[in-house]
């Protein structure tokens, strides 16, 4: 963790355009959040929006419930993961004012989730997050056209973000990775309507050939647009 600031903090240096770090949790592991913030404040650097983890434990390890619908459950099914996106207090530490929230629920095959339900049911579930934001922070949406799911993600596109985010209320913003959209898709024009729309958040910024870099290299630091 300590020496991938000190990457972010040569970054930096040569572009002047990543002052904050984007950590992710459990990933970015550290027992001391407060040497954490002092090496990354006597780098320049500062703390964004924190990505929660919702496709596995708290010990990083994968959770087959993550495949399943991990948000668009019945309640009694998501309490574990609606918990596990919670604010923890550990990112108190290093002073980010963003939770970024993406969910890899969906379906491969056709008719093998209900369409409809399991949107209420994220929006059921990620009201429960938003509730506990302090007013004072913001909660990005993230969609992804597919991972892990390809025939229908719950969250695939700008609308759907859109439309979530409206809903849930002023504190949600929409997240572009810039990596998951269709082939020829305009992104420019996806983030010009969100910018008209007042919720554009951020970005997250991935090769749209491979969707995610972590595909083939480190993905645990991510930088945010603020």
């Amino acid at each position: 963790m300590f020496e991938r600031l000190e990457d972010c903090a040569v970054i930096h240096a040569l572009s002047g355009a990543t002052p904050t770090v984007s950590l992710h949790l459990p990933w970015d592991r550290t027992d001391d959040f407060a040497a954490l913030k002092e090496r990354a404040t006597a780098a320049g650097l500062d703390f964004d929006a924190v990505n929660s983890n919702t496709f596995q434990d708290q010990q990083g390890q994968a959770n087959p419930t993550s495949s399943g619908a991990s948000r668009t459950r019945t309640p009694r099914a998501r309490a574990g993961r609606c918990a596990q996106s919670r604010l923890h207090p550990r990112r108190e530490d290093t002073r980010s004012k963003a939770l970024t929230l993406w969910i890899g629920d969906g379906a491969n095959f056709p008719g093998q989730h209900n369409l409809a339900r399991v949107f209420e049911r994220y929006l059921e579930s990620a009201a429960e997050i938003y509730a506990g934001v302090p007013d004072d922070w913001r909660l990005l949406i993230e969609h992804k056209m597919y991972e892990p799911a390809f025939y229908a993600t719950v969250i695939q596109d700008w609308g759907t973000s859109l439309l979530a985010v409206q809903t849930l209320g002023p504190k949600a913003f929409c997240l572009v990775d810039l990596g998951h959209h269709a082939p020829n898709v305009n992104i420019e024009m996806i983030v010009a309507r969100l910018i008209h729309a007042g919720r554009l958040g951020g970005f997250h910024f991935n090769d749209s050939k491979y969707g995610d870099d972590d595909l083939d290299s480190d993905r645990s630091i991510r930088f945010a647009c603020s």
